[in-house]
């Protein structure tokens, strides 16, 4: 829960910036208040946009390796859980979003080698977009 209210200077840069949204540009703002706080997202645009928005350099400086992206998530899901308990759940649902439909689009026959490797390239491409702010694979949170 965000109970401070985020920097008006901070939230001006997000006025006319294309591609984020209010509830993100508040997310990203508001971390001026949260040490150590990580942003969770399946907005890739909005990551996209941010680390190309001018005078923005101090959130994305705040910010670097403190976003999370929801790929990353998924595989941190499959390492806690097992990959058959989450092909079995995500499987029904993986119209609901690209990366799914393409990470599990053999259905129950989808691998986890395959699944692991199309959501590493789909971190990658961002990862090499948005520069510093997703966190590192291998970090714990």
């Amino acid at each position: 829960m965000i109970d401070t209210a985020p920097p008006p200077d901070e939230q001006r840069l997000f006025d006319d910036a294309l591609d984020i949204d209010t509830g993100e540009a508040i997310l990203f703002s508001a971390s001026a208040h949260y040490a150590g706080c990580l942003v969770s997202t399946g907005d890739k645009r909005s990551l996209r946009a941010l680390a190309t928005l001018p005078n923005a350099q101090p959130i994305i400086d705040r910010l670097a390796g403190r976003v999370i992206c929801f790929e990353q998530i998924v595989l941190r899901i499959i390492d806690r859980f097992g990959f058959d308990l989450v092909r079995s759940k995500v499987v029904p649902a993986s119209d609901c979003d690209t990366a799914l439909r393409a990470a599990f689009g053999s259905g129950l026959e989808a691998t986890e080698e395959s699944v692991r490797h199309c959501l590493a390239a789909y971190i990658g491409y961002l990862r090499d977009e948005t520069g510093p702010l997703l966190i590192n694979d291998c970090e714990p949170f």
